[in-house]
């Protein structure tokens, strides 16, 4: 997938050595922030999110809007 392609959600980049977040990215760490998480918290977060990949696979990394409709519902079927 191009970076064109890409969903404005997951993409960032570094100009001058300096990072550029989209207003997506910028309104999720506020909101962060301002949920009084501390960046350790955050950190620990992203440690067992990477632990979870390894284990499961990227199954819970995809945004929902990236997993087909067919595998969301056979995931609900599942769990009726």
């Amino acid at each position: 997938m191009s970076k064109a392609q890409m969903p404005t959600a997951i993409m960032s980049s570094q100009v001058n050595g300096l990072a550029l977040f989209t207003v997506e990215q910028i309104e999720l760490v506020r909101r962060l922030r301002n949920s009084g998480i501390t960046k350790e918290q955050i950190i620990q977060a992203f440690e067992a999110m990477d632990r979870l990949d390894r284990e499961l696979g990227p199954v819970y990394s995809l945004p929902v809007t990236l997993v087909s409709f067919g595998s969301c519902q056979m995931l609900t079927s599942a769990a009726n």
